[in-house]
């Protein structure tokens, strides 16, 4: 029988930490000196599709002006990093987090209202089915998860199965609820 020694058990948990993937950092997903062109790429999206005017596609107001508006992630950036995202690269992670495709111009009260949810935990006023329809491409391209909470959301809304992965959030996972569990005592 092979004992495991106090340094072996270090060792081990070490190994477990590592492979998982570091906390949600949202610095990691932004390049900030990048931002401001990604805005402005978003705002001429957003001011051609909505020919000349811009267009909040949860709410339906409109506004000729860009004050109060905000380029937003469809799928949120730490929605991204529990479904998957954990695991990209730092390159994968700005690469998301700079993606024209992923990001949309919202009043400024719509993205505060969305925050960091995901499809099951916070929906417009209108505009439901093409949000839940542009959650799936995102997380298609990018090979991230949904639970089987925003999966069932999902079919209420499009009336059909996704296609993405079905799997829990990181944070529903037992390394997360042990890293927090750590954390809280000031062991980690």
């Amino acid at each position: 029988m092979h004992e495991l020694t106090k340094e072996g058990l270090e060792t081990k948990k070490l190994k477990t930490y590592r492979e998982i993937g570091e906390h949600y950092n949202r610095k990691k997903w932004i390049k900030k000196d990048e931002w401001p062109n990604t805005r402005k790429k978003v705002l001429r999206k957003a001011r051609v599709a909505g020919k000349g005017s811009f267009v909040d596609p949860h709410t339906g107001e409109t506004s000729r002006s860009k004050i109060n508006w905000e380029a937003d992630h469809i799928v949120t950036l730490k929605e991204a990093h529990e479904s998957g995202g954990n695991k990209f690269s730092i390159a994968e992670k700005r690469q998301f987090g700079h993606d024209i495709k992923g990001l949309e111009l919202i009043k400024k009260a719509t993205n505060r209202a969305k925050r960091e949810h995901d499809l099951s935990n916070w929906l417009g006023k209108q505009g439901k089915v093409d949000y839940a329809n542009k959650t799936e491409t995102i997380k298609n391209k990018y090979g991230l998860s949904m639970d089987k909470q925003e999966a069932s959301v999902f079919k209420e809304l499009t009336g059909r199965t996704t296609t993405n992965k079905i799997a829990p959030k990181l944070k529903n996972t037992p390394y997360c609820t042990r890293c927090h569990i750590k954390h809280s005592v000031g062991n980690h």
